[in-house]
């Protein structure tokens, strides 16, 4: 996954991020809707944004350093997607109904890798995800629809 940018805005819709990651659930009768803008953050390095959306989409919108190199940034980036997705799905349900933009990332030399960058964004979509409701993709009419309590309980 290529993402080469300076300081420009990378849209991922439903569409590319379905290329980028064909192992996930794409088709789960069952999801979970963002209720209202949150904001999250990892470990103090990455900082995100959930809103609602009627289709899933992940804004790189922050900027790295001038002094990373365009290879490491882009490393970086595919990590930090990496970590997004991997937050959207790690619950019970998949959180496929969000606008997801990156705020703000930090970077501290010898301490910013892949690694870290991927877990410090699971972990700021887990904590952008309190307020979520369950929602029916309508494919597959016969799904058990789980209560607002369980799912958010489930979101936590």
């Amino acid at each position: 996954m290529p993402v080469q940018r300076r300081g420009t805005v990378v849209t991922f819709d439903r569409d590319r991020l379905t290329s980028l990651f064909p192992d996930l659930e794409w088709d789960s009768p069952t999801v979970v809707r963002c209720t209202e803008r949150t904001r999250g953050e990892g470990y103090g390095q990455v900082s995100i944004v959930c809103s609602p959306a009627f289709v899933l989409s992940v804004r790189l919108e922050h900027r790295w350093p001038e002094d990373v190199s365009s290879e490491e940034r882009t490393a970086l980036d595919e990590a930090l997607l990496g970590g997004i997705m991997q937050g959207l799905t790690s619950e019970e349900y998949p959180a496929w109904l969000c606008a997801v933009s990156t705020v703000d990332v930090r970077y501290l030399p010898e301490q910013t890798t892949g690694q870290a960058v991927k877990a410090a964004a699971t972990m700021a979509i887990r904590g952008s995800r309190p307020l979520v409701a369950p929602a029916l993709t309508g494919r597959r009419r016969h799904a058990p629809v789980p209560t607002a309590r369980r799912c958010v309980d489930a979101c936590r």
